[in-house]
């Protein structure tokens, strides 16, 4: 269920033995219209990916990692119907997300007492990749709440660590946030 990494005394997590949390992603977008259907969208996304795992053998291990990434998407939309205050939508596109910072931290139990704990840092290069497709409602004049349920799919990238994204590729999502119309 767990290697050990010799240099460090370190434990890493494999199988099923690491959970994830849902990840947490916020961003900035800017919209530009090209005719009155289509438009392009692009900006800024920091996304939080949270792991843990523990493991009770001869020493109990406790496990946590924290992935920090952020991305730039690139997305088309198509207006089905469209007023001043109503705007139904399709949309697509893909992310580029770079990995900011990628720490795993194991605290060493022995019998329940505190024995030793280990940060390493953990490899993440290179560019993870997604793919995604959606719907959206937005209900703004000059400022106002849209919706938008949509599914991603992230590439295969052996160079990231495990986590949510790489153990779970398809995901289905919920965006909900205030936009401002100029």
């Amino acid at each position: 269920l767990v290697e050990s990494n010799y240099t460090k005394n370190a434990v890493t997590f494999i199988g099923r033995n690491l959970k994830h949390r849902f990840p947490i992603s916020v961003g900035v977008n800017v919209k530009k219209r090209l005719t009155d259907r289509w438009g392009i969208e692009t900006g800024l996304v920091y996304s939080y990916l949270e792991s843990s795992g523990d493991l009770d053998a001869e020493y109990t291990y406790r496990y946590k990692q924290k992935i920090h990434y952020l991305g730039i998407p690139l997305n088309l939309s198509y207006s089905l119907y469209q007023n001043k205050r109503l705007d139904i939508y399709l949309q697509g596109g893909g992310m580029a997300e770079m990995a900011l910072s990628a720490h795993g931290y194991t605290r060493i139990f022995n019998h329940g007492v505190f024995a030793s704990d280990i940060d390493d840092k953990l490899p993440a290069s290179g560019v993870l990749w997604s793919v995604g497709l959606g719907a959206g409602i937005s209900f703004v004049q000059n400022f106002g709440l849209y919706l938008e349920p949509g599914a991603n799919y992230y590439f295969p990238n052996s160079n990231q660590p495990r986590s949510y994204r790489t153990d779970n590729p398809w995901s289905f999502n919920v965006r909900v946030g205030f936009r401002f119309k100029f």
